[in-house]
């Protein structure tokens, strides 16, 4: 899977595109384009990306938690708290994998 992206700004989603999951309708929207079906798709988004993303790092010895994908004044802040949670959650499940 090889992903395309930037980061985001404080008023625009970072542009993302995935060689699998292709390019979602959020990609590199402005804040006030968002409605709550596209607030609905980006939670779920990074739900599974972060936390994707903080076991993959787990695996190979890598720790950022402060991801910059999302500002941290895009949407009210929530995107990248969100992100970060989710990057925490991954990586401490694979820890905690690694030492059973």
């Amino acid at each position: 899977m090889s992903v395309i992206g930037t980061y985001g700004l404080s008023d625009q989603a970072p542009e993302y595109h995935c060689s699998v999951m292709g390019t979602p309708k959020w990609s590199g929207l402005k804040a006030e384009a968002f409605t709550p079906e596209l607030v609905k798709e980006l939670k779920h988004f990074i739900a599974n990306t972060a936390h994707r993303r903080g076991h993959n790092d787990a695996i190979s010895g890598d720790y950022h938690p402060d991801d910059k994908t999302f500002h941290p004044e895009f949407l009210g802040g929530w995107p990248a708290e969100h992100w970060t949670r989710y990057y925490k959650l991954g990586y401490k499940s694979q820890m905690h994998r690694n030492k059973n």
